[in-house]
């Protein structure tokens, strides 16, 4: 018995030493698919509405402002002073001053809806609720804790799993 499993051990291991044909690669169908297309919070490629021009400026003049709570000045300025601040300086409308306020003003919008200028909210923790504003493409515009005024994207995992709900204020003469 001991010599059956000794002579089955050899003629494995030159099983294994024996080398396999060559083989010819087998040629890869050439594929004529479009390059992927990336997006833009901005619309570079149409004219930009008056409201898309209105919220690039501001996110060009508030970029990287610090996050400061129940800050409203280039100095520091937390989520919702700076949605209050961007609809009042730059589209002269009011809305309240703070997130869970915010989350009560307009008409809710499904999320597959959203619109530039759309609010979008967000549960950051058990407590804590985070705002901003849509832009288009799946990118919104906030003052984030980590890195202050900014554009991030809805599909990024953090923001997917936060995401609580979206409303919309009236904006018919920016849209």
């Amino acid at each position: 018995m001991r010599v059956f499993w000794v002579l089955a051990v050899v003629v494995m291991l030159f099983a294994c030493e024996q080398k396999s044909p060559v083989r010819e690669p087998i040629a890869k169908p050439v594929t004529t698919q479009a390059p992927a297309v990336r997006k833009l919070p901005f619309n570079e490629t149409v004219t930009a509405t008056p409201l898309e021009e209105r919220l690039k400026q501001q996110y060009e003049s508030w970029r990287g402002v610090p996050y400061r709570l129940g800050g409203l000045s280039r100095a520091g300025v937390d989520c919702s002073g700076f949605v209050h601040l961007t609809f009042k300086t730059q589209l002269g409308v009011r809305v309240p001053r703070t997130t869970e306020a915010q989350s009560k003003v307009g008409i809710p919008v499904d999320k597959r809806e959203l619109q530039t200028g759309d609010l979008v909210f967000f549960k950051t923790s058990w407590k804590k609720g985070h705002v901003g504003i849509y832009l288009n493409n799946g990118f919104f515009l906030h003052a984030s804790t980590s890195k202050g005024v900014m554009i991030s994207n809805l599909d990024n995992p953090y923001w997917r799993r936060a995401y609580w709900m979206s409303r919309r204020i009236d904006l018919s003469d920016y849209r």
